[in-house]
């Protein structure tokens, strides 16, 4: 199993917190549910942290049984559609997005 990982790392404009977190779930997570050879989602919104580390308004776990089935969705046309919709999210947000690539094992 091969697991991508998207932290966004940095803050939610004050007062936009609920907004940003409706958008994730209304326009984004439809969006990704539908990529190709995606296993499961798991969206994770922050709830506390250990004093001093970095803020991380969103965390997104991608899992796919294997390499192949992520570069069907890194080059699919929903991702980029989806990306196009992130744009519109990162408006209500100030920081930068990781992404990180795991083998996952049982």
């Amino acid at each position: 199993m091969i697991v991508r990982q998207a932290h966004f790392v940095g803050s939610i404009h004050a007062g936009a917190e609920e907004e940003f977190y409706r958008f994730v779930r209304t326009r984004l997570m439809p969006l990704w549910r539908r990529f190709p050879g995606l296993a499961r989602l798991e969206v994770a919104f922050p709830r506390s942290a250990d004093e001093g580390a970095a803020p991380i308004a969103l965390s997104l776990s991608m899992y796919f049984p294997d390499t192949a089935a992520l570069e069907q969705t890194l080059s699919s046309a929903i991702r980029l559609e989806s990306r196009g919709v992130t744009q519109d999210l990162l408006t209500r947000f100030d920081g930068h997005i990781e992404h990180h690539i795991f083998a996952v094992e049982d």
